[in-house]
């Protein structure tokens, strides 16, 4: 067992990275929501951010109670690995969708210019959520590996 101060630490910091995470996801669904007609891809996408973000409140609820015991072992290393690959995925995602929003005050011209980008980037979203999915799977292994580990 290491000692006391780095457990809280380690815990502490992946709370942290779930919780930022989490907000990212948030708001890339807020604004996924907020298409008119998405389309399938997108919408699958808006499927695998629940899922994540379902996830990350789990990872979340589970590190702060064990964070809070104090006989309790470090967290799984591999947790804080898929956080920060999901948190890579979900930034590449966020890059992305700030090509794709628009301004109140844009043209027609420039929101359906827009558009057509946004379906030149469907093998790109597709292979993001591809990504995104092969990483709640790794977290998902990790946080039950875990769990396994603090019964």
């Amino acid at each position: 067992m290491g000692d006391p101060l780095s457990a809280v630490a380690s815990c502490f910091s992946i709370v942290s990275l779930s919780f930022q995470l989490f907000q990212s996801v948030q708001s890339i669904s807020a604004f996924i929501k907020s298409i008119n007609d998405a389309p399938a891809e997108i919408q699958r996408l808006a499927q695998t951010l629940h899922k994540l973000s379902a996830l990350l409140q789990g990872v979340h609820r589970i590190l702060e109670r064990q964070e809070s015991m104090p006989q309790m072992p470090l967290p799984e290393d591999a947790i804080g690995f898929f956080l920060e690959d999901c948190k890579v995925r979900v930034g590449s995602l966020e890059q992305l969708i700030d090509e794709f929003k628009v301004a109140p005050q844009d043209s027609a011209v420039k929101r359906a210019s827009r558009k057509f980008k946004a379906g030149m980037k469907s093998k790109e979203i597709a292979e993001l959520e591809s990504q995104i999915h092969r990483a709640i799977t790794g977290l998902d292994v990790a946080l039950t590996l875990n769990n396994t580990m603090i019964q």
